[in-house]
């Protein structure tokens, strides 16, 4: 069977935002993604918000392209549909009658509390970052790769170094 790009891989994700980019494949084992859609739904279960997803799956010639360092690029767990690079949005109600409330988009720092919440993400990877500027960037990177991984990102004179996560979240406990 063949998937089209509009069609649900889940009750609330499409194969458009979990395949590559560049191509608009996905794995072709899809346990892991399988994981990770499941572990997304309960993340938007409990929190209530929605999820938009950045990043999923990636092609090695893709993972390539947004991940210069050959080291860490050989070991990404979106080679294997493992990871998604996310943002999620907070929609407070409306009153009747009033137009809908703007959307308020949690920082990476929320979203990593919140996975922490989800099994598959406390077993797995978070990753948080800083943007150019130096602010808490709104999307964090999770996966279910089934070992304990956490990480920060920072730029520093253009390029982009990764840290503890607690040298951009000090108070960051499990």
């Amino acid at each position: 069977m063949t998937l089209q790009s509009s069609d649900h891989l889940s009750a609330h994700f499409t194969v458009r935002e979990m395949a590559c980019h560049c191509c608009g494949q996905l794995p072709d084992n899809r346990d892991a993604m399988n994981e990770l859609l499941m572990a997304l739904e309960n993340l938007r279960s409990l929190s209530l918000c929605l999820i938009l997803v950045n990043d999923a799956y990636r092609c090695p010639r893709h993972n390539a392209e947004v991940e210069p360092n050959p080291e860490i690029a050989k070991h990404s767990q979106h080679l294997a549909g493992a990871a998604a690079d996310i943002r999620m949005e907070l929609l407070p109600p409306a009153a009747p009658g009033d137009a809908p409330a703007k959307p308020i988009l949690l920082t990476t720092a929320a979203i990593a509390r919140l996975a922490l919440q989800v099994p598959q993400f406390k077993n797995g990877g978070i990753g948080v970052y800083l943007d150019g500027g130096g602010q808490l960037a709104d999307f964090a990177h999770l996966d279910v790769r089934g070992t304990r991984a956490r990480w920060g990102m920072r730029r520093e004179n253009g390029r982009l170094i990764e840290c503890a996560i607690t040298d951009i979240l000090p108070d960051w406990e499990e």
